[in-house]
């Protein structure tokens, strides 16, 4: 184990333990949350921290009905197909057969197989 001489934190493996020394280093700059003020290394530390705070997180909102999206593209997907009448693209998937047909499928095969002989 390895520990922080600071803020007695352990970590398994020394490099884990050296990536985290820098938050302790005042002289690195910071990037502050403006919902509780806790400081943090960078812009990407930031957006990951601002999801603990449910009212902070991002969203985007259609300006037709007012309802948030987590992506920018699923906003403008509805705003296209709810608000737009434009359909949504069918999907050209295979339909699976159901386990019981598959499972009918080897039975009969098996079955079949062996009057043969």
């Amino acid at each position: 184990q390895f520990k922080c001489d600071i803020c007695n934190k352990q970590f398994a493996f020394k490099r884990n333990l050296t990536n985290h020394a820098v938050i302790h280093d005042e002289a690195r700059p910071r990037v502050s949350c403006t919902v509780c003020g806790k400081n943090v290394s960078n812009k990407n530390n930031l957006w990951r921290h601002m999801f603990s705070h449910k009212e902070a997180r991002p969203y985007y909102k259609c300006d037709v009905c007012d309802k948030n999206f987590a992506s920018l593209q699923g906003r403008n997907e509805h705003i296209l197909h709810v608000h737009s009448n434009v359909p949504r693209p069918k999907r050209n998937r295979v339909p699976r057969p159901s386990p019981k047909v598959t499972q009918h499928a080897r039975h009969t095969t098996d079955t079949s197989d062996s009057q043969d002989s």
